[in-house]
């Protein structure tokens, strides 16, 4: 693998992680907001949690595309040669 192929696919990866920290951040600011309007709007009548429990579910998958691609035989071959270079 060429140092560009490299370059390639960290920043893809990055890219991935990005979208993840965009995608909480979004949904922990929007989802307080929905909260809240429905705690102080129609304190008997709680609706936010379904809001929480479907936009969750996608935000987990997200989080999964994100992070899970990351560990298999791959990524054992890179943290293996991620802790040589550091004993060097």
């Amino acid at each position: 693998m060429t140092d560009i192929d490299r370059y390639r696919m960290a920043s893809k990866h990055v890219r991935k992680l990005k979208s993840f920290w965009i995608h909480l951040a979004a949904f922990l600011v929007v989802n307080a907001g929905l909260m809240t309007l429905n705690l102080v709007k129609q304190p008997d009548k709680l609706w936010f949690q379904w809001v929480l429990l479907g936009w969750g579910a996608g935000l987990l998958l997200h989080a999964l595309l994100a992070f899970g691609g990351r560990i298999g035989k791959s990524w054992e071959e890179r943290k293996i040669n991620q802790i040589m270079r550091q004993e060097e």
